[in-house]
């Protein structure tokens, strides 16, 4: 098998296009890449020149990359690479790597790790190729729950839609977050059953994305980070609604759900269908841990009466 360094060079000698060699090595070691000689490939994609390494291990002032067509990279030695920061520079423009494995946001965004061991987000987006998944690592790495989260691109951004949940403020120490991206599909892949939205019947996929879940990401997670005997699982809105449901339909994978605003009425705005809380009504008392937080008011109705 290729390693992630070999990869690399078959993309520098034009043996592999760009796309399909950060494929690869997104989907092993990602970057940077550490190599044999204890130094670090970066690499990064775009078609202008002049891009700049900056980082710590430099006192930020910048070194040139090296250039094949769109292709720009670098090998560096690092005396000290865990925790060690580092943003590609054109001109007066610094972004973090959008192909780095490990970030963390501070008062300029988003910003890369070369190694880390203080907490961090790491990407992946070879497990579930339609989406992108977020896994937030507390300190060395260390925890004894997992919870998973739906709507996964708000929750640790502070610039996602209305100020994102920036849940890496407020999340309990020995918590591995596993924040799942929607996808257009977000309606069709959260909803247990159909609903109509302006006459348009809609939804009802849940069982198969919840499916995809348990077989894609939750076998990843074993692998990659390790097992726990808790885990749980969050949303808002529509991710509230199939946080319930993921519980409901795994109770014993799970063993809490939390539903923040959850959208307990799908299912009944223009049909007839049952609701998450006909479901649980049926369903009786479980073990398990359940918490609801909604709110009204405003053009927050209930309308139908179920509570």
């Amino acid at each position: 098998m290729d390693t992630d360094e070999r990869n690399l060079q078959r993309c520098i000698n034009g043996e592999i296009s760009i796309e399909e060699a950060f494929r690869l090595i997104e989907a092993n070691g990602g970057f940077p890449i550490q190599t044999e000689r204890k130094t670090f490939l970066f690499a990064f994609h775009d078609a202008k020149s002049g891009w700049l390494l900056a980082g710590d291990h430099e006192d930020w002032n910048g070194e040139p990359m090296n250039q094949v067509g769109d292709l720009h990279w670098v090998e560096r030695s690092i005396d000290s690479p865990e925790n060690s920061r580092y943003k590609f520079r054109y001109q007066d423009e610094w972004i973090a790597d959008p192909m780095a494995r490990r970030y963390t946001y501070d008062e300029n965004g988003q910003i890369s790790f070369v190694l880390a061991t203080v907490k961090h987000i790491e990407r992946w987006d070879c497990w579930m190729p339609d989406r992108r998944i977020r896994v937030w690592v507390p300190e060395d790495g260390i925890f004894d729950r997992t919870l998973y989260i739906h709507d996964g691109q708000n929750i640790y951004d502070p610039d996602a839609i209305w100020g994102g949940w920036r849940l890496q403020d407020s999340l309990p120490d020995r918590i591995l977050a596993v924040a799942i991206d929607n996808n257009a599909e977000r309606l069709h892949n959260y909803t247990h059953t159909t609903d109509k939205i302006n006459g348009v019947e809609i939804g009802g996929d849940a069982d198969e994305y919840l499916d995809r879940i348990a077989h894609e990401v939750l076998p990843q997670i074993k692998k990659k980070y390790g097992e726990t005997s808790l885990k749980g699982v969050m949303g808002s809105s529509l991710g509230g609604l199939l946080a319930f449901y993921t519980i409901y339909r795994y109770p014993k994978l799970y063993q809490m759900a939390m539903s923040l605003s959850g959208t307990m009425g799908w299912g009944s705005f223009e049909l007839n269908n049952q609701t998450m809380i006909d479901l649980f009504r049926v369903a009786g008392k479980k073990a398990r841990y359940l918490y609801l937080d909604s709110g009204g008011g405003g053009e927050c109705i209930d309308s139908d009466g179920d509570g």
